[in-house]
Formats: structure tokens, C-alpha cells, sequence
């Protein structure tokens, strides 16, 4: 395990009792990581400095008094200062962690922050119990807006959790050297949590109080549905809980009031929709003792129960519980079965005892119990779900608990065995601790410990917050340690994992080491092109965006990642012009016009483009005059692809790796091509205005068909596999240059490589809002034809539009790559209002978007 980047605030930001509260770090399905801390990392705003020798006494004399102090104003010789705290929520992409935006400051104390499922909102509640939501306005990372909010009555939450919205894809870890994406994953039968009329999953939260009550907020269109219920039949007061979800779709609850003579309750909740609204119902689940309190040799005065997690939350069969003292911890493993028990001959059924089931009953048993030297600190649990049955041989393998104690150091437990695998020691990383700005010899120092810990969704990282708000990226594969070491084949089927469920797999290239990049690359395209067709065609945008980002990774890998990004877009406007074919005649029609026109471009080699329309029904292809004139921007990026395509090729054909490179030998690339050129040439009989636009050097030169002619030429090349181009062709691709103007192609969507393959030597640190100066700048690949230069126009890569030097519009910026795109869509027909919200959540690059407000670079 190592840490790849620390970020922390400049010592001139840190707040004098930032270490007294706790902070909280979590990370989304997205890796847009969010925490919780008492700096104030906003750019151009000032914190109080403690610079003399009464300031640093006044601190150390009110230490212990700091909770109450902090609203008053306390004076010291000629002056008074404020000792006020506003607790403030930031947000930040794992990839950049300087660039931090605030989502929300609040007096009270931040205890919970919890992702949903999708990324998108994010769920908090402070210290008396008010529970808030808060979303990404249009899809922004830097721009949030409270949709959502409900109070608890002054409650002390203790857990929060959203609710489970269903559906559960695992991952079958024995079967990951299979090729076939059904044999590795399996979409397991999971309910949601809460069904509306309908089958819709609800969206909303569940809390648990420290005086055992159930909060249960459903967001709805206008305002938050709070609901609430006891925990058991008689309220107590609770010290730790935590929360998991069954596959029938019911909670369960594990909670204790702290002392290791009591009971480990749980609690299975159902929620229900009626008639009248949601009814919530508890009811008492299988309990148990700990087991240093029914041993009599390991009881202990101070002792008390610090944590209970499930090992998973979608799999409630497993329970961690950490017990610890004044000098040392342990680690008890429960697992939950099923028991049968012989009943008394009064209660058993009358009839053959033989084919009556035998009764049982759950129950939890004793599993093991590890110890260590510290105090557990925070816990974080894998979210991955994984399935193996077979032993494995990798000790970190299929999945690994990581625990941070007081002491500092930070160990990832085997989930099996409970052993320790690897660690690392904050305070050999995180130095001593400042408060403001006093000589260095009264500085005050105090040890560095993890304060909040959270896995990556896949594993391979793992997100830490220490005492004084430093924030910390692991990697816990594939390190220095051999026992971290994994099989090629398992970072394979994380990403086609990511490629199947949707989510983010920045983390998956954090177990990446430069050397295998192109293995991997060469694996996963194998395990593609295996898939049946429909697989393929549903996943063919997100291999390309996976594929694309390993290639950006790679030294050589550059231009195969414009190729990617190059597909991934003919790829979506194929399918946004196909889509907009309508038959004329619903009777009697055996295949759709896109189906009838990919046969015909596929069977027929015929370079002649009006030849091809005789054997079309141009009538299918009506649309009407509003849509097409929407298209042209689109129109005219395939026109000019293609054309720059062409007039490429006896520039580079000496050159094994160029821009273009795998999309000149790609039959299928060339054949949508095709395609396309003849749907242009159908529309444009409808409406001239449709039509891209060339500048010839001649009247009567006809652009359509010669592309059309020549990208024939280069498909019937490719399609018989021949590698080498005939002169003659080359000679009619070199002509294209004095026939037609040949515009510039920009690739912006390439931009930089990860954080991680800039920094894997060793530990980076940063600083918040402070853009490091080694790391590479987003870089802009300009396709140029020879004798032109680039230009200073900005570009929409999402609708091909140029926006000038400076738009006028707001403009969002993808926080990985850099491309810009306009925030108000302009369009107007349902096409480019579909084409518009197929991009409005993350860019063509998978990134977020982000509100440029200061200019655009």
C-alpha cells in the first residue's frame, strides 16, 4: 500500500482547532471525492494567523473549553479575536484534488455525508439532526443547489444511509480468465428498498438516532416526505450503528449503546407504500454477545464497542466489531447462518416427520478474533460486490477491509483470515502540525491519524482524511509489496466491470504500472471482440471511453486515443441519424430504413454515390426541414472528417502511427462512413441548407461523391486486407488539397494523462487551489493539413460549434480533458435536444463538467 498524492491547505489557511472536530471524506461512483473540514479553502478569503506568544497560550489554555468558546469573542491584551467555526462541505474530482469547490458552510458539525448511487447527489446531516440534500445544478461540479431537506428534532444521527434503488451486478471472481462477459458478471435479483405504484424505486434515505429512532426522508417533487418510527419496542440510548440491505429488499440494522455487556441488537425494517403514505416497520433480528465479554479472561473495565460494520452492504450475513481500550484493540468476525432446532413433540406437526422441514432459526456465530496494538480511528469495507468460492491464492484478493487506528498507521485486513496484508504509517508522511503562522520553536505538534477512510468502488484505491485536513489517495494494488501484486487478468475485468455497470474507473488505473498498459489494452479489445454482436453495439460507447483513457496512459498510446475519441463520435451520430429514419409505410415492413440502408452499403462496393440511391426507397428517408437544418453542425463534422481522412493518408503512409491510423484499416469505421455520406445526399434533396459546406477551388466539383468515391476505394482496401495502398489512389488523395479546402480537425477531448502515470515514483503533495506546475497541461491535438496552423477559436465538442476567442455564453469545462462545451443548449428540434442530453452529465471523455466563470484558457 502506498500513497500516490497528498493534498493539504497552506499552512497560513489552517484553522486553530481544526483537529478538535471530526471530518468526513467520501467517494461517489463517480470518484468525485467530498469532505467535510473547518479550513477555509476558498480562494481570496482570509483566516485569522496566531502569530505572538499570547495568541499561542490563549489557544492551549482554552483547549479543552474550545466547544463552547467557539461562538464568543475572546480578548486577549489590546485586541479580540473571533473564534467562530463554520464547518464547510468541498467538493473535488480524484484526479485533480487541488481544485476544490464549496458545496456548503454551515455553525454545526458535519457528522454524515453519503454519495447515491449515482453520483449526483449528496446527502449530509450535522450535529442536531437536520438531514440535507444537495445536487449538481445541471451536471456541474462546482454549481450545487439544496433539493431537499428535513430536521430530526435535535436526534444525534448515528448512521445514514440512501435507500437501495435494486438491481445488483456481481462480479464472479473464480471466472475471471473466461473471455465472455455472462460467465464473469451476473445480474443478481435484488429489490429496492422501497417500491412507488409502478415497480419505481424511491429515492430517498434512512437514519438512525442515538436514541433509537428510524427517520426515513423520501424526496418528492415539491418537498421531503419525513417519516418516523422507534427502533425497537423500547428506545435506548445507542453509541454505534450501521446499516445494511437484503436481496428481498428489507434493512437491517446492527446497533449497540457502546459497553461490552450489552447486546449486539438488530433490527430488520421494512418499508412499505400504502393507501394513506409509507409505513415503516421494525422487527427484532437474530442478536449476540461479543465474545471478549462472554470470555471472562479478556473482559476489561474500559473497554467499549467502537465500530460495527458490515463486511458489505448488500450482504448483511457478515459483521464486523472492533472493541478497544485504553492501550489496544480487537477485531471480532460474526457470520450469520442458518441453525436447525429440534422442538418439543408438542409443537411439531402432527403427520410424517420424514418430509417435514426441520425448524430453524438464524443465527450468529464466532468466526475469529484478531488483535492489534492501537485504537481503531475509521473502517472502510469494499462496496465492489464479488463472488468467489474458490480459495485464492493472492492474499489481497478478492477483496480487503482497511482499518486506521490512533497510533497512525493504516492496514489492510484480509477479509477471511482478518490478517494484515499491508500498512502504512501517516506520521512518516504527514510531518508535524502547525497552528498558524508561530516561530518554530512554538509550534505546537501533534501526531498525524486518519480521521475518516473510504474504499474506491473497484478497491484499487483507497481515500483518506487525517486530524488536520490533509487529503490522502492510496494505492492498494500492485505496489512495491509483493503480497499486493494481482493478476493482469483481474484489472481486465474491473474495467469491463466499469464498462458493463456505468460507473467511473479511474481508480482501476491506479493498479496500472506503465509496462502493461499495452497488455491490458490488447486483453480487454480480445475479450470485446468475443462478445455477441448486441453486447457489443450496447457497450460500444464505453469500451471506446475505457479504451481511449488506457491509451492516454501509454507513451505511444496518443494518437490510437484520438482514433478512439474519433469512433466514439461517428459512432453517436450514426446512431442519432439512424434513429431519426422513419418508415413511410408501417405495414408490411419486414426492416427499418437503417437496417435496409447498412445491407445495401455492405453488399454493394459500388463507388458511384447516385448508383447507390437506386437501390434505396428515398422516401424512407424523409425528415422534415426544421430537423435537418438542427443537424448541419453534425452534418458538416462528418463531411470534414472525412474528407481530412482522405486527404491524410500520403502524408503519413510512411508513418506506422498517426492520427487516423486504425480508423483508415477499420471496415466497419469506414463502412458508417459510407453511411453517412449517402444519408447526406438524401437529406440534402429534401433541403439544400442540410448540406456541408466545402471551398473548391472549382464551380463544378462535386465534394459529396468524390469522398464518397474514394472512401469506397479505401473500405473495399480494407475489407480484403490488404496493407499497402496502390499509387493510384494515393494520387487522387493527394490531388484533394488543390481541389478543396481541407479545415483543421481538433481533437480537445485527449487532454492530459491521470494524475497517478504522472506521479508513480513517488509520493506527490499539493496544495488546495494551487495548479501544480510539473504535472503536464491538458493538451489540444490539432489533426492539421499541411501548410495550416492551429487557431485561438474555441470549440463546442459537443455540438461542433465554434464559440469564438471569447464566448459570450456561459461555458462548462470537462475537469479531465479540458474541452469546452456551451451550458444552454441551443437546440430546438427533439434531435439535437436528445444529442444535447446524451452529453449533459459527463463529457465525451467520461469527466465532469465544471462552470468556467473566469474566462476560458
Amino acid at each position: 500500500m502506498e500513497i500516490t498524492h497528498t493534498t493539504s491547505s497552506p499552512t497560513t489557511r489552517k484553522h486553530a482547532f481544526s483537529h478538535m472536530f471530526p471530518q468526513i471524506c467520501v467517494i461517489s461512483s463517480r470518484n468525485v471525492v467530498a469532505f467535510s473540514t473547518t479550513q477555509n479553502l476558498n480562494v481570496g478569503e482570509s483566516v485569522p494567523k496566531y502569530q505572538d506568544k499570547d495568541d499561542i497560550d490563549h489557544v492551549t489554555g482554552i483547549y479543552a473549553r474550545a466547544q463552547s468558546l467557539f461562538q464568543e469573542e475572546i480578548s486577549t491584551k489590546d485586541r479580540s479575536i473571533s473564534y467562530e467555526v463554520q464547518h464547510r462541505v468541498y467538493v473535488c474530482d480524484i484526479d485533480k484534488p487541488w481544485e476544490v469547490y464549496e458545496v456548503t458552510s454551515t455553525e454545526d458539525t458535519i457528522c454524515q455525508l453519503q454519495w447515491d448511487a449515482s453520483g449526483v447527489k449528496l446527502l449530509m446531516a450535522d450535529q442536531l439532526g437536520n438531514c440535507t440534500v444537495w445536487g449538481m445544478k445541471d451536471y456541474l461540479l462546482n454549481v450545487w443547489e439544496c433539493i431537499g431537506r428535513s430536521k430530526t428534532q435535535g436526534e444525534e444521527v448515528i448512521t445514514l444511509s440512501w435507500l437501495h434503488t435494486g438491481g445488483l451486478l456481481n462480479y464472479n471472481a473464480d471466472k475471471r480468465d473466461s473471455g465472455l462477459y455472462g460467465e464473469k458478471f451476473t445480474r443478481g435479483r435484488f429489490s429496492p428498498t422501497l417500491n412507488q405504484f409502478g415497480g419505481r424505486a424511491s429515492d430517498g434515505w434512512i437514519a438512525i438516532t442515538a436514541t433509537g429512532l428510524i427517520f426515513v426522508g423520501l424526496l418528492g417533487n415539491k418537498e421531503v416526505v419525513t417519516l418516523c418510527e422507534s427502533l425497537g419496542p423500547v428506545r435506548c440510548r445507542l453509541q454505534v450503528a450501521d446499516i445494511a440491505f437484503s436481496s428481498s429488499g428489507e434493512l437491517i440494522v446492527a446497533c449497540t449503546d457502546g459497553q461490552i455487556s450489552s447486546c449486539i441488537q438488530c433490527f430488520k425494517i421494512t418499508l412499505a407504500m400504502s393507501k394513506t403514505g409509507c409505513a415503516v416497520t421494525s422487527q427484532a433480528h437474530a442478536s449476540f454477545y461479543i465474545k471478549c465479554y462472554t470470555e471472562m479472561n479478556l473482559k476489561d473495565v474500559s473497554s467499549s464497542v467502537s465500530h460495527v460494520r458490515f463486511l458489505s452492504k448488500e450482504d448483511p450475513s457478515s459483521i464486523l466489531i472492533f472493541v478497544q481500550n485504553n492501550v489496544s484493540s480487537q477485531i471480532e468476525l460474526w457470520h450469520l447462518h442458518e441453525q436447525a432446532v429440534s422442538l418439543h413433540k408438542m409443537f411439531q406437526t402432527s403427520g410424517d416427520t420424514d418430509s417435514i422441514k426441520p425448524f430453524s432459526m438464524l443465527k450468529w456465530s464466532h468466526q475469529m478474533t484478531i488483535k492489534h496494538g492501537s485504537k481503531p480511528v475509521a473502517v472502510a469495507v469494499p462496496i465492489l460486490p464479488i463472488i468467489q468460492h474458490m480459495p485464492e491464492a493472492v492474499p489481497i484478493l478478492p477483496k480487503c477491509i482497511a482499518v486506521a487506528f490512533k497510533d497512525g498507521t493504516v492496514k489492510l485486513l484480509n477479509t477471511h483470515t482478518l490478517q494484515t496484508v499491508a500498512s502504512v504509517n501517516m506520521n512518516s508522511v504527514g510531518g508535524s502540525v502547525r497552528f498558524g503562522e508561530p516561530p518554530q520553536e512554538k509550534r505546537l505538534k501533534t501526531a498525524t491519524y486518519v480521521q475518516s477512510l473510504q474504499q474506491t468502488f473497484f478497491g484499487c484505491g483507497l481515500l483518506a482524511l487525517d486530524n488536520l485536513g490533509n487529503l490522502h489517495v492510496m494505492k492498494i494494488f500492485n505496489t512495491y509489496d509483493p503480497s499486493t501484486q494481482v493478476p493482469m487478468t483481474h484489472v481486465v475485468s474491473l474495467l469491463e466491470y466499469a464498462i458493463l455497470s456505468g460507473y467511473d474507473w479511474w481508480d482501476i488505473l491506479l493498479s496500472l504500472k506503465s509496462g502493461v498498459v499495452e497488455s491490458v489494452i490488447q486483453r480487454l479489445t480480445e475479450n470485446f471482440s468475443k462478445q455477441p454482436q448486441y453486447v457489443q453495439e450496447a457497450h460500444c460507447v464505453r469500451f471506446l471511453l475505457v479504451k481511449a483513457s488506457l491509451n492516454r496512459c501509454s507513451t505511444s498510446g496518443q494518437n490510437r486515443a484520438v482514433d478512439c475519441y474519433s469512433k466514439l463520435l461517428l459512432g453517436s451520430v450514426s446512431t442519432a441519424f439512424k434513429t431519426i429514419l422513419r418508415p413511410r409505410n408501417l405495414s408490411g415492413q419486414d426492416k427499418s430504413p437503417a437496417e435496409k440502408l447498412s445491407m445495401t452499403c455492405s453488399k454493394i462496393a459500388e463507388p458511384d454515390l447516385e448508383k447507390i440511391l437506386l437501390n434505396l426507397e428515398t422516401k424512407d428517408f424523409f425528415v422534415e426541414i426544421a430537423i435537418l437544418q438542427s443537424l448541419q453542425q453534425l452534418i458538416q463534422w462528418i463531411a470534414d472528417f472525412s474528407l481530412y481522412l482522405l486527404a491524410s493518408l500520403p502524408l503519413y503512409q510512411n508513418y506506422t502511427s498517426f492520427p487516423g491510423a486504425s480508423i483508415v484499416c477499420d471496415v466497419s469505421a469506414l463502412g458508417t462512413l459510407r453511411e453517412l455520406l449517402v444519408i447526406i445526399r438524401v437529406w440534402g434533396l429534401l433541403s439544400t441548407s442540410c448540406l456541408p459546406t466545402f471551398t473548391t477551388m472549382s464551380g463544378n466539383l462535386d465534394c459529396l461523391s468524390l469522398l464518397f468515391r474514394l472512401l469506397t476505394k479505401l473500405w473495399i482496401i480494407a475489407k480484403d486486407g490488404n496493407s499497402e495502398l496502390d499509387d493510384a489512389f494515393l494520387d487522387e488523395c493527394c490531388l484533394l488539397p488543390s481541389q478543396v479546402f481541407i479545415p483543421n480537425m481538433e481533437h480537445s477531448s485527449l487532454g492530459a494523462p491521470p494524475t497517478i502515470f504522472s506521479s508513480q515514483q513517488h509520493t506527490q503533495k499539493y496544495e488546495f487551489q494551487q495548479t501544480p506546475e510539473h504535472l503536464p497541461k491538458p493538451r489540444t491535438v490539432l489533426l492539421l493539413p499541411d501548410g495550416q496552423t492551429s487557431t485561438l477559436v474555441k470549440r463546442d465538442v459537443v455540438r461542433q460549434l465554434h464559440m469564438g476567442t471569447m464566448p459570450s455564453e456561459k461555458v462548462r469545462c470537462c475537469s479531465r480533458c479540458g474541452s469546452l462545451s456551451l451550458v444552454r443548449s441551443t437546440a430546438k428540434s427533439a434531435a439535437t435536444k436528445a444529442w444535447d442530453k446524451g452529453w449533459e452529465k459527463t463529457c465525451i471523455c467520461g469527466g465532469q463538467w465544471k462552470l468556467v466563470t473566469t474566462g476560458v484558457d
